[in-house]
């Protein structure tokens, strides 16, 4: 991708040019309405459980009612439109609705536990929201728990949302709301900080009309497009932007069954499929129909967390006709920070040598390696934090401090400790955040470690992550007691006492184990990449 890559100014700074946007930019609204207007009679989404589908026209005309229902409720520029659904046909409608009315949207994700969903509301408060089924009772419950009055509740296949798409007297005269400034927040994301308290990305209408066409930009087949994850997921929302934009087809998928995968790939003739690297391992172990030929897959995309190389071959011999291809995205901008292209030559020769790596830099971004201790910029082959200078970031964290957000060059922290080599192919190495990401989810080590510690036998508790090929870590506790004689507790006890207490993503899979002592730096603090390194040694 070296068409990208500005020249070297001899500052170990990679630098690509700003690509130039080819859809308006009065609002990510206006540029989604007249796109959607553009491909009318193509397929947009199609439901898979009911094979149900909806085309761009179709889809319009109901995001159009549901936008004018919802100005007429009210909801104006300055509203948060909240959906909180499994991916169906309905729960983007809401969603684009939002985003032609110029007010700032947000996802939860109905699997999440009453807490987590509690915690987000009371973070990000929206005035709307439209939720399945399933997730109804307990958001009526934290929505009087929180005392939030002015938010009402639309379940999906109720009367209440049929109000929304019953035909309105000024449909045809309806135009999406346009912006004072491209760079204001359209929609709100959801991820968790180091301290393990979820923080509300504000993601403006640049950044998402930017990255939404990196996959399609660099030859992805979109034609028919095949993920798993809800709208609460960034990967999520710019596939369904993308696929807006460029007139493409959408599956919609409500869970992933690795079973089911394959039937669907065949019957839809899916032309890329979007895996995290969890996903793309549970669909390996799975039993293939020998009858499946699956012609039409030409791209296989995988995210999320790095993939091992055992991982990355057993897809390509299972996929010979497609090729399989790695990214690195971080919501905070907005997407893709590194991928490889399927139409490059070079970059496909590159990722068959160095089938590790996360792939090159992409257009609009800037990139540096920085030594922690020194912050100085590192070249080839150092490992540093990554930092990036982009137009493609968010605005800041909704209703919080986001000064250290960046360096004081105006840097974007990742907090991922990272290198390239001589050909620009990136390496994800760590994270210098604690969290513990079990199967794209971000488990708090705080959370956990707090648990533990209101147990009377425990003095101290560390949790890390520890490598594991499906599901990218498992979390394991390290615990000093508070008596030598470990009062008559053991590891499965303490581990049961965890596991009863959180969602099944939090459990303490890799087990508790007794230290000890703590390492400490002389201020106090924890050193816990010391301790996880000295623990992760004993196991190889």
């Amino acid at each position: 991708m070296e068409e990208y890559l500005l020249p070297n100014q001899g500052d170990n700074i990679i630098r690509t040019p700003n690509p130039k946007n080819e859809f308006s930019e009065k609002s990510l609204g206006v540029a989604l309405f007249e796109q959607m207007k553009k491909y009318d009679n193509n397929i947009a989404q199609i439901d898979t459980v009911t094979g149900v589908s909806d085309t761009h026209g179709s889809l319009l005309k109901k995001c159009v009612r549901t936008a004018i229902e919802m100005r007429n409720r009210g909801i104006t520029k300055t509203d948060i439109v909240c959906i909180c659904s499994s991916n169906n046909l309905s729960s983007c409608i809401p969603y684009l609705a939002g985003l032609f009315l110029g007010a700032k949207v947000s996802a939860l994700d109905p699997i999440m536990s009453y807490e987590d969903m509690k915690h987000l509301l009371n973070q990000v408060p929206p005035s709307i929201v439209f939720t399945s089924e399933e997730s109804e009772q307990s958001l009526k419950e934290i929505i009087t728990n929180l005392n939030l009055s002015t938010t009402d509740i639309i379940p999906f296949n109720s009367f209440a949302f049929e109000e929304f798409l019953t035909e309105k007297l000024d449909e045809n005269g309806f135009q999406p709301a346009i912006v004072h400034d491209i760079f204001e927040t359209a929609v709100i994301f959801f991820s968790s900080g180091t301290t393990g308290l979820a923080k509300g990305i504000c993601i403006n209408h640049y950044t998402l009309l930017q990255q939404s066409p990196v996959f399609k930009v660099l030859g992805f087949d979109l034609s028919i497009v095949l993920s798993f994850a809800s709208l609460y997921w960034i990967s999520a929302v710019i596939l369904l932007v993308s696929s807006l934009l460029y007139g493409q087809t959408k599956l919609l998928v409500p869970d992933f069954d690795e079973d089911q995968t394959w039937q669907l790939i065949d019957k839809f003739k899916v032309t890329t499929i979007l895996m995290s690297s969890t996903q793309a391992a549970l669909l390996l172990k799975s039993n293939k129909p020998s009858n499946l030929k699956l012609d039409s897959l030409k791209h296989v995309a995988i995210g999320g967390a790095p993939v091992s190389l055992n991982l990355f071959n057993s897809l390509e011999k299972t996929f010979p006709k497609a090729k399989v291809i790695q990214g690195y995205g971080w919501t905070e901008v907005g997407g893709i920070i590194t991928i490889s292209s399927p139409t490059s030559s070079q970059d496909l020769m590159l990722l068959r040598d160095k089938p590790r790596s996360c792939g090159r830099p992409i257009p609009g971004i800037w990139y540096k390696l920085v030594d922690l201790e020194t912050e100085k910029t590192l070249g080839p082959n150092k490992r540093g934090e990554l930092r990036l200078k982009t137009d493609y970031q968010m605005n800041g964290y909704y209703n919080m401090d986001s000064s250290n957000a960046w360096d004081s060059d105006g840097w974007i922290r990742t907090g991922d400790i990272c290198y390239y080599d001589e050909d620009y192919c990136f390496y994800v190495v760590d994270r210098l955040k604690e969290l513990i990401k079990y199967r794209g989810w971000h488990v708090s080590p705080a959370l956990l470690e707090g648990i533990l510690l209101q147990h009377p036998a425990v003095k101290m508790a560390v949790v890390i992550g520890v490598p594991h090929d499906q599901d990218n870590e498992h979390p394991l506790a390290l615990v000093v007691l508070t008596n030598k004689d470990n009062n008559g507790i053991n590891q499965d006890q303490l581990r049961k006492f965890v596991d009863d207490q959180v969602d099944d993503n939090k459990k303490l899979r890799a087990g508790v184990r007794f230290i000890e002592d703590v390492p400490k730096t002389p201020t106090g603090k924890i050193k816990r990449y010391f301790l996880k390194m000295q623990v992760l040694s004993t196991m190889i």
